[in-house]
This record gives structure tokens, C-alpha cells and sequence, in this order.
């Protein structure tokens, strides 16, 4: 399972209006491969507060699908929709 580690923004920077909570469900892109994903944390947080970097594990939909998509320093962008809501980097596959 891919770990990440994202910043999420506020709406004051184009992102949501409330933090995502681990366990959302954004689309993700990594290197131009566009997929499903929950977003979890690694460590411990319930919320995902904006201002800071946390670190999460991304749980694909179809893992089989995307075995060799994620390598580690590859950039990661999550959406709502074609909301950019995070953006961050692979650290761990």
C-alpha cells in the first residue's frame, strides 16, 4: 500500500471548506494514472487539519490494476470532483 505524504488545502486556497477526516475517498494522480483511493492516516488522526503534513497511506479501489503506477518520489494530487483538495509525494510503496 502506497504511503504518502499530503497537505491539504482549505478553501481560501482553492481546497474544501471542512478538513477530510481519514477514511475519504478522493481521486487521485499519480504520474498522469487517474484512480480511486482512501486516504488513511498513518498516524493516528482522525482529522486531516490544514496548515500541516500528514502522513497516509493510500488504499487503492483496484490495487491490481495500479501495481507498478506509484513509485516512491512520485508527486500525488487529490480531487473532489476537479476540486484540487491535496497534493503531496510518495515516500513508501
Amino acid at each position: 500500500m502506497p504511503i504518502a505524504i499530503i497537505d491539504f488545502f482549505d478553501s481560501n486556497n482553492g481546497g474544501r471548506i471542512t478538513p477530510p477526516y481519514s477514511g475519504f475517498r478522493p481521486k487521485i494522480n499519480v504520474g498522469g494514472i487517474h484512480t480511486s483511493c482512501f486516504v488513511e492516516s498513518k498516524e493516528g488522526e482522525e482529522v486531516f487539519n490544514f496548515g500541516l503534513k500528514h502522513k497516509v497511506s493510500l488504499r487503492l479501489i483496484f490495487p491490481e490494476i495500479h501495481t507498478k503506477t506509484f513509485v516512491v518520489g512520485e508527486d500525488v494530487e487529490l480531487f473532489e470532483g476537479s476540486k484540487l483538495v491535496g497534493k503531496g509525494v510518495i515516500v513508501d510503496v
